[in-house]
């Protein structure tokens, strides 16, 4: 079977037979069609079709090595996504080590305090230097304090006396301290003023724009998930469930927002 166009002779055994997914194994009998001349056909050739005679290499397997490529980086998107998950959902260092302090975390007090007390989740550990406190006003100053003191009967309580009288404000406590049965140092921060209620000094944008961050990431990082797991799934299946140009152009657009977002 041949037919004359321009010229030339274009022959049923010269078409390449493509081999792969469903719409190339549909590929070859249209092309056997359309060298016939059968007028219905020429209009449902497509861009694809006419590609895959022209090139040596069978559109199929082009459309396969993309997809090959596409899923080690979809995977690796991933596992970005579940570790930036992981780091958004865990809890700052040292802030849940703390069960309570005095003056209360983050609180407000009337009176200048005499001393810092802090009691710590577990027993400190037994050694000299084990914890240090430190105390900060707004301005960064360092304020003056005595050296801390492990209570014998409670070792998850410690105490520091302040040597100077508290203006009002803001202020930071700083500690760093090693637990019973742990290797490592751990440290932490936290806050309290002293002065009313409502006064200047209170929160500021600021001070809860780290927990407002920790949110927004939290929820582009859920959001990225989603879609490179969409991507995921269509780059897996898609090959019998979305097998037509837009949906591959769709299917990359949501595989690219899924890795910028993550």
């Amino acid at each position: 079977m041949a037919a004359h166009l321009s010229g030339q002779v274009y022959s049923a055994s010269a078409v390449p037979r493509p081999v792969g997914d469903a719409q190339s194994r549909h590929l070859v009998p249209r092309l056997l069609r359309f060298a016939t001349f059968e007028p219905p056909l020429l209009a449902t050739l497509t861009v694809e079709d006419a590609i895959a005679v022209l090139l040596p290499t069978p559109l199929a397997v082009v459309t396969h090595r993309a997809r090959s490529t596409f899923r080690p980086v979809l995977v690796g998107c991933l596992l970005l996504s579940l570790a930036a998950i992981l780091l958004a959902t865990s809890p700052a260092r040292g802030q849940t080590t703390i069960e309570r302090a005095d003056p209360p975390v983050e609180g407000t007090v009337a009176v200048a305090p005499r001393q810092i007390g802090v009691w710590f989740a577990g027993p400190l550990a037994d050694d000299p230097g084990t914890i240090a406190i430190h105390l900060l006003s707004a301005a960064g100053t360092l304020q003056a304090v005595g050296p801390p003191s492990i209570y014998a009967v409670d070792p998850r309580h410690v105490s520091v006396p302040i040597l100077n009288d508290l203006a009002p404000g803001s202020y930071t406590v700083l500690w760093t301290g090693r637990f019973a049965g742990d290797e490592r140092d751990r440290s932490g921060t936290y806050g309290f003023r002293v002065g009313a209620i409502g006064g200047p000094g209170a929160a500021t944008a600021s001070d809860t724009f780290p927990a407002i961050w920790a949110i927004i990431t939290r929820v582009l990082a859920l959001f990225g998930l989603a879609l490179a797991l969409g991507g995921l799934i269509a780059g897996s299946f898609g090959s019998t469930l979305l097998d037509s140009p837009m949906s591959d152009r769709s299917r990359r657009l949501v595989i690219l927002a899924g890795a910028v977002l993550a």
